[in-house]
């Protein structure tokens, strides 16, 4: 199938559900907006916190990949 077909497909499909919806009848009061941003705003310090002790590992595994790279070029240029 093509790909812009299927685009289509899972849009009518997605659209078909928005449209069938039927009302929820539930209320949410004012604090749980506050409440949801917290969570949002502690997923994010707890990604950056974990990005922080974690940052030497990630650049040593990427950097493996850097070494393997130049050995190949510099051993192809050698020749």
């Amino acid at each position: 199938m093509d790909r812009y077909v299927r685009i289509g497909i899972v849009c009518l499909i997605c659209g078909g559900i928005l449209c069938s919806a039927r009302p929820a009848y539930a209320y949410l009061d004012p604090n749980t907006g506050n409440i949801l941003l917290q969570a949002a705003i502690f997923l994010f310090t707890v990604g950056m916190l974990g990005l922080k002790l974690f940052w030497t590992r990630i650049r040593q595994f990427f950097s493996i990949f850097q070494k393997r790279n130049h050995d190949e070029t510099s051993s192809n240029d050698e020749e």
